[in-house]
């Protein structure tokens, strides 16, 4: 091997998923590492994290028909496990902990309690940040999303 040449592992889901080339994270298991051959002056600088510091594009929320819907980006990495949290002012639940969701749905929210749902991205154990979704309110009937902005508010809970 000439003295100017490298064999570096980068990342393999980020070269198949957006045909970046990043160095791969040092926690990155074989199967999502690709070696190749590069000269040294040409070594891409940038290193993935994506197993030491797990995180997610903020997935979406909306409640229509008495069902509050979590709906994840589709670039999601499967590789992750996701615990999904509700939260009340007199309660905290996990709702969900498993394996990549496209969707996930809740139907079991009381009338007049304001609920805030977390996603935590979890890979190898190592928890990713959470991401705290807006808040979700079912009011006379019907589930009714209202944004941080009018939790900050003055008054908040008054229709």
């Amino acid at each position: 091997q000439p003295k100017n040449i490298a064999c570096v592992e980068l990342d393999k889901p980020t070269y198949y998923d957006t045909h970046t080339l990043m160095l791969a994270d040092d926690n990155a298991p074989a199967a999502y590492r690709i070696s190749e051959l590069f000269r040294k002056s040409a070594i891409p600088l940038n290193k993935s994290d994506s197993f030491t510091n797990p995180s997610i594009l903020t997935p979406t929320i909306s409640a229509k028909n008495n069902t509050v819907c979590i709906t994840f980006d589709e670039r999601s990495p499967r590789y992750y496990t996701y615990k999904i949290e509700r939260r009340d002012y007199a309660s905290h639940t996990t709702l969900y902990e498993g394996e990549f969701l496209s969707k996930f749905t809740d139907d079991s929210l009381v009338e007049g309690n304001v609920y805030v749902y977390t996603v935590t991205p979890i890979c190898g154990g190592v928890e990713g940040d959470r991401i705290t979704l807006p808040s979700v309110s079912l009011q006379a009937g019907e589930k009714v999303e209202i944004g941080h902005d009018k939790i900050l508010s003055k008054d908040w809970w008054i229709n």
